[in-house]
């Protein structure tokens, strides 16, 4: 069992059943968290997850800047999923977040599938 403050909030899961696979089963999570965004005086943004230590992103556009999120947002759960204890934090709420003059608050998305089981 997956351990976190609010399981949830922070993660929906659905159980699969994998058949000619070597695999015991697949989990496929939904996870969703705040980026703050932040436009650099050159135009180009780049955002920070409050949730998630050292998770950032950047670009040239915001669209560029929320496609960098989802991937770092996939890589640092990807990290933590593999980890021997791992814990997911609490997902902050949109108004409890301290925002400075310019900045924006953003709900990324990442669907993750965690297999258990494989032969390696």
């Amino acid at each position: 069992r997956w351990k976190t403050e609010t399981e949830k909030k922070a993660v929906s899961c659905r159980w699969e059943t994998e058949t000619g696979k070597k695999a015991v089963g697949t989990r496929t999570m939904t996870f969703i968290y705040p980026v703050i965004m932040t436009k650099r005086a050159d135009g180009s943004w780049e955002g920070e997850f409050p949730d998630l230590d050292l998770c950032r992103c950047e670009g040239q556009t915001l669209f560029d800047a929320l496609e960098d999120a989802r991937e770092q947002m996939y890589n640092w759960i990807d990290l933590e999923l593999h980890e021997e204890d791992p814990v997911m934090p609490h997902v902050s709420e949109e108004g409890d977040l301290a925002l400075k003059e310019g900045q924006e608050v953003r709900s990324v998305m990442v669907h993750y599938r965690y297999t258990e089981g494989w032969d390696e």
